[in-house]
């Protein structure tokens, strides 16, 4: 949900001229943390949250419609790089707009979705630490590389030693968190009907006998998250078009 780090962020996307709209995928659902399940079904309702905002947003006489951007943290990671795909748009997403860039951190790419490479054409961002121990970057590798052979504009920052939340200035001592569900070991495909397909067995994912696992730490890296601020706001000064 919303919490210090992200408001962080806000101020300063703030301080470069930017406006900044928080949505609550947690709260209107009567939810506090991450779904149990970190499954299909969480990205999904969260990518057509992420619509509905791009289209309250477009009507603002405040905002340009042309110059709106996602990003996301953690399970929002995949909700703010998925939401480029062309299908997704054309089923969910607003008329005539979209997202300008999008920029996901440290999320799940576990998943190969039908179609993903076909994206809208805007660019793409992510960045992600090699030790994080809850969502392993190989697989965001792997995404990348589809994605730059079929032409998108994508690229992933890598940040080496650093783990999960690493720009939550919060965590400045490791919070271990045993319990947490992951994907970390999946591998999962896309079927027919949206169903997502465990490719080690053949079958379908079920996060009750699949590959799910348990476990991961979070970790303040103030470098890589001053580089990452960085990196971030020269990105969409670039993408916006922003006088300095």
């Amino acid at each position: 949900g919303i919490h210090a780090g992200i408001d962080r962020w806000a101020q300063e996307l703030n301080s470069i001229g930017v406006a900044v709209f928080l949505v609550d995928s947690f709260s209107g659902r009567g939810m506090s943390s991450v779904p149990p399940d970190p499954s299909n079904d969480s990205v999904m309702w969260m990518i057509v949250d992420a619509y509905r905002a791009l289209g309250v947003l477009a009507q603002h006489p405040r905002i340009d419609p042309q110059r709106i951007a996602i990003m996301g943290w953690s399970t929002g990671g995949p909700v703010a790089i998925y939401t480029s795909m062309e299908r997704l748009w054309r089923s969910y997403g607003p008329p005539n707009i979209q997202f300008a860039a999008h920029i996901g951190f440290y999320g799940s790419c576990a998943v190969v979705y039908r179609d993903e490479e076909k994206v809208t054409g805007k660019p793409i961002r992510l960045f992600h630490g090699t030790a994080d121990d809850l969502e392993l970057i190989e697989p965001c590798r792997a995404y990348v590389a589809r994605l730059k052979k079929a032409g998108a504009d994508v690229a992933l920052n890598e940040y080496a030693g650093v783990q999960h939340a690493y720009d939550w200035f919060m965590f400045k001592e490791p919070l271990k968190l045993p319990q947490a569900r992951t994907v970390r070991n999946c591998s999962l495909v896309e079927g027919e009907r949206g169903q997502l397909v465990d490719t080690t067995t053949g079958k379908p994912y079920d996060p009750t006998v699949s590959c799910n696992d348990r476990g991961g730490t979070l970790l303040y890296n103030e470098p890589a998250a001053v580089a990452t601020t960085a990196a971030v706001k020269e990105f969409l000064k670039t993408t916006f078009g922003l006088k300095p």
